[in-house]
């Protein structure tokens, strides 16, 4: 076990990852619902494949449209989702990092995949590509958290969980996807129910 007070990937200390997993198992759309911890990761283990394969899904559909752009730094209000090279790590050990680290409920999981979609339809110059996946995915859950939690952290903590430079950058990222949202985070729960399903619906198709 990681001593006290040891920071751990991205500056996040011991307790302060502890603590976000005890209040995550602890609230009323998690493990409060399951009759044994095994349950319970069975549970969150099949909503990380799930949310991961529909990453997986948009960005394949890019590719198929032609459409993936390396970068766009031309374009000063896209660019800065763009990162200059792809990431060394998974996709899928990237979600698993944001849901050990954020504390969020999975609800906060899917209202992240509503908004990134509704920036992919609003903003034509934006592509799901793997040099901005991990930008716009961070981004989108930072919204959703706020919105939809009733504790958040700070953006500097978010900052470093989700691999993002500084905290002026990531209040620049969410500056510029509520832009391009128009500042509308709301979702009805019939949509909301769609994207949830979606998310279980596609795992089986690793």
């Amino acid at each position: 076990m990681a001593a006290a007070g040891k920071r751990l990937i991205g500056g996040v200390t011991w307790e302060e990852r502890e603590a976000h997993k005890r209040a995550r198992h602890d609230s009323p759309v998690t493990q409060s619902d399951t009759d044994s911890e095994g349950e319970y990761e069975e549970i969150e283990n099949q909503f990380v494949e799930g949310l991961t394969r529909a990453l997986e899904l948009m960005i394949d559909q890019a590719n198929e449209r032609g459409k993936v752009r390396t970068a766009v730094h031309d374009e000063a209000k896209v660019g800065i989702f763009y990162s200059s090279h792809k990431q060394s790590f998974s996709l899928a050990f990237y979600i698993r990092r944001l849901i050990d680290y954020c504390g969020c409920s999975n609800s906060a999981f899917v209202l992240m995949l509503v908004y990134m979609d509704r920036v992919l339809s609003l903003q034509p110059l934006i592509s799901l590509s793997e040099y901005n996946i991990h930008r716009l995915t961070m981004t989108a859950l930072v919204l959703a958290t706020k919105y939809l939690e009733d504790e958040v952290r700070t953006n500097s903590y978010y900052a470093r969980v989700g691999g993002i430079s500084t905290m002026k950058e990531m209040n620049k990222l969410e500056g510029a996807m509520l832009s391009i949202l128009n500042f509308d985070l709301y979702v009805d729960p019939e949509e909301f129910d769609i994207y949830q399903s979606f998310i279980y619906d596609v795992k089986g198709n690793f």
